[in-house]
């Protein structure tokens, strides 16, 4: 408790951590004043400057830059699902055609395969294939079956494995 002189005049500080606590003090201490002389000379000081650091005018112009930059966002993520789709669509054009021996095969599809045993709903979620996708689906079959034709995969109970 207090001193009877000091009622009126006591304001409590509540820090975050132990740590910052002991900073604070540490603080005062090298400057040779007690914690309280040292936080009312920090606090002056800076209510001598009186400019915040954000006038209240500049909330307006970045609530709008915010709803601005989150709407690009957005466009710009609906812009990259559709380069995906288009890139999934032209890797899986080979399979669909026939275009011979010289064939690409999926990048992403191996390198699951390779990975280790994989259910065929686990592969199509993996792939970021709908099943209701016909073309696509069509593609990956048809290179399924190209790869476990010329045994580099094969299929099991455990799912597809890769076995070269």
């Amino acid at each position: 408790m207090a001193r009877k002189d000091y009622h009126g005049r006591i304001g409590e500080v509540y820090f975050d951590s132990v740590e910052q606590k002991n900073k604070f003090f540490g603080l005062a201490a090298a400057r040779g004043c007690t914690f309280s002389r040292y936080a009312i000379n920090i606090l002056e000081e800076a209510v001598g400057h009186e400019q915040p650091a954000i006038p209240a005018t500049d909330y307006g112009h970045l609530e709008d830059e915010n709803r601005e930059l989150r709407r690009r966002i957005a466009e710009l993520s609906r812009e990259i699902e559709t380069i995906n789709a288009e890139l999934q669509r032209q890797r899986y054009a080979a399979f669909n055609e026939d275009a011979g021996i010289n064939i690409q095969f999926d990048p992403d599809l191996l390198a699951i395969l390779q990975v280790g045993p994989i259910h065929s709903h686990a592969l199509l979620t993996a792939l970021k294939i709908n099943p209701s996708d016909t073309t696509r689906m069509r593609a990956l079959a048809q290179q399924l079956e190209i790869l476990e034709s010329t045994r580099f995969i094969a299929k099991s109970k455990n799912g597809w494995r890769w076995l070269k």
